[in-house]
């Protein structure tokens, strides 16, 4: 069963919060769309929800958009991040990039701009899941296949690939004989 794609919208205004959801469900068919009035809210609904997008306006009382972003990304590395503000300038846009911000936009916010932006940020969230399954297959297929029946235990190779391969199945270290 496949869920359909999240995005939480994080505002102190309620009215705002459910009128954008409004907005944007026609324009993303198949995006559910939820609301927290609070950082503290939205981290709240971050660990009970698998959310590929949050949209956050940048000032709310208590904890901030700002102070949310790396909170956020923290719980959920992929999760796209756009802040919104009606006092955006160059450096706070700066520095919520540099904080890992997926996108800044300032209000009144286009619906359709940011119907937009959620588009590509669902999009980039699905190839990093996608990309992350992928190398976690690369890795587990590399182990399956160097397994202990087809090392070399002759050569210091075949020991620290029976070591990687051994450590990672049972956690402490494991070490090769010492050769004199």
């Amino acid at each position: 069963m496949h869920d359909s794609p999240r995005v939480l919208i994080v505002d102190d205004q309620p009215d705002f919060a459910r009128g954008l959801a409004r907005l944007l469900t026609p324009k993303l068919p198949g995006t559910a769309f939820d609301h927290a009035l609070s950082g503290d809210e939205a981290l709240a609904a971050l660990e009970q929800t698998p959310y590929a997008v949050l949209v956050t306006d940048l000032r709310m009382p208590g904890l901030s958009g700002l102070d949310l972003l790396p909170r956020a990304l923290g719980r959920t590395p992929h999760l796209g991040v756009v802040l919104l503000t009606a006092y955006g300038d160059i450096d706070t846009a700066v520095a919520a990039l540099k904080a890992g911000a997926y996108d800044f936009l300032t209000k009144p916010v286009d619906s359709d701009q940011l119907a937009r932006v959620i588009a590509k940020g669902l999009e980039r969230h699905a190839l990093l899941r996608e990309n992350t399954r992928l190398r976690a297959m690369r890795i587990n297929e590399g182990i399956s296949n160097s397994s202990s029946s087809k090392i070399n235990s002759s050569s210091p190779t075949g020991w620290v690939l029976m070591g990687a391969w051994l450590s990672a199945a049972s956690g402490p270290p494991f070490l090769p004989p010492l050769r004199r």
